[in-house]
């Protein structure tokens, strides 16, 4: 049986955070991360490294603040290990926005 990756924004314990985070938020983020999975299942690395970049403009214009981009930067973070663990190792060279704080 295969393990297939699971949308960490749409996991029960992030709704108590919509009070912080908007809808709008939490719905782009949940789409990026949907459309990520869908490539990786269907082996388009192309796709998955073009949504990598979506996900890095994402991060930089929509928080300002390093500490409010934590919890998505994590999450996306774990999406990426998940897909790797299911679909094989694929290293997008421009996901920097995971790795250095000050990327973006």
């Amino acid at each position: 049986m295969a393990f297939t990756p699971r949308n960490p924004f749409a996991l029960p314990e992030l709704e108590n955070n919509e009070a912080f985070f908007s809808v709008r938020l939490v719905y782009q983020a949940s789409h990026l991360a949907e459309k990520y999975i869908e490539a990786r299942q269907e082996r388009w690395s192309e796709c998955a490294e073009r949504i990598d970049l979506n996900i890095g403009a994402f991060l930089s214009e929509e928080f300002d603040l390093q500490n409010d981009k934590l919890l998505f930067q994590s999450r996306f973070l774990t999406l990426y290990a998940d897909c790797n663990a299911a679909f094989g190792s694929l290293n997008h060279g421009h996901c920097l926005w995971g790795f250095k704080a000050d990327y973006f």
